[in-house]
């Protein structure tokens, strides 16, 4: 899913400024790693394929100061179309491939229309000076854009959290997310917020592991997690198991729902089912059905399910909620 997701921003890969300029590549990195750290996801947009331009809203241009002929043209048509240009260095796209001057009048038609970040490089360092500037400038213009849609912050102090690559994607109605920090020496505790909602509760699918609305991250240890949009909650309480329905997307509220809430032997097979039928109309709807502990035989596992009555389409992914040992 989350490979599959189209890309928010394209980014210009070019061949030609990399034979002009051998540090050309540290430009590219860190507004490769920069984009990726404010959780969208970049194109490689290679001068060959400059046709696909069009696909996109927004192009970043990372001091790439030489490009082919067709690559200028097909930047200007993006322009006149109401594309965003963010141009990291202000003498992009200045050349073409023989080292010729762009057209003027066009060149700075582009420019005036585009967003420019002072570059700073420093030629030489492999880390250019460029990357903590460019990092900060490509967020406001993201979020400004409306292209941050998931973000990590210090679940202490509500700071974001930095050097971390994001990748998300919609799936099955809620997200999975593939996070990886990159910092040596720390430790992060982190909260993840969507669309400016903290998240409440995820699956580490990894770890196969129930996280409540904090996650932890290792340097250089990725982890995978399910974030659902609706979800069920089995609490134990006098010796039943009872069931909440927690529903983070308003979608949902006033669907007619089916609960069934079934219990199975060590061996799969399913000894009892106990089906319950509810409106939701809020976030957090609780159920009166119950089971009893004494009625999951030993090894034996709860398993619950909760579809939408008109359509018995699920309304939250089922899966084993409480397992007697």
């Amino acid at each position: 899913a989350i490979r599959n997701r189209k890309a928010d921003v394209a980014m210009l890969y070019s061949h030609t400024t990399r034979s002009y300029d051998s540090f050309y590549l540290n430009s590219l990195y860190n507004a490769y790693t920069a984009t990726l750290y404010n959780g969208v996801k970049p194109f490689y947009l290679i001068e060959d394929q400059a046709e696909r331009l069009q696909e996109f809203d927004t192009l970043i241009v990372p001091e790439a100061s030489h490009v082919k002929r067709k690559v200028f043209d097909e930047v200007l048509k993006f322009v006149r179309n109401g594309g965003k240009v963010v141009m990291i260095g202000e003498d992009c796209l200045s050349y073409d491939e023989s080292n010729q001057p762009m057209p003027q009048d066009a060149l700075e038609e582009i420019r005036k229309s585009a967003t420019v970040i002072e570059a700073n490089s420093v030629h030489g360092e492999y880390f250019s000076a460029v990357k903590d500037t460019v990092g900060k400038d490509l967020e406001k213009i993201f979020r400004d854009n409306g292209k941050i849609k998931v973000e990590l912050k210090d679940a202490s102090t509500g700071a974001k959290i930095e050097n971390t690559e994001i990748s998300w994607a919609e799936y099955s109605g809620g997200y999975v997310l593939n996070l990886c920090s990159y910092d040596w020496d720390t430790v992060k505790n982190a909260v993840i917020e969507i669309d400016g909602k903290r998240v409440e509760a995820m699956t580490d699918l990894i770890e196969l592991e129930e996280l409540g609305s904090t996650v932890t991250l290792n340097p250089y240890t990725p982890i995978m997690l399910k974030i659902e949009s609706n979800r069920l909650v089995l609490n134990e309480s006098n010796g039943n198991i009872g069931v909440t329905a927690v529903f983070d997307d308003e979608t949902a509220y006033g669907s007619d729902a089916m609960l069934y809430l079934c219990v199975y032997d060590e061996q799969g097979a399913m000894k009892k089912v106990v089906p319950e039928e509810k409106r939701i109309v809020d976030k957090e709807t609780s159920f009166s059905t119950q089971i009893a502990l004494n009625d999951i035989p030993s090894g034996g596992y709860v398993k619950a399910f909760l579809w939408r009555k008109d359509t018995m389409v699920p309304l939250c992914s089922s899966k084993i909620y409480y397992r007697k040992e």
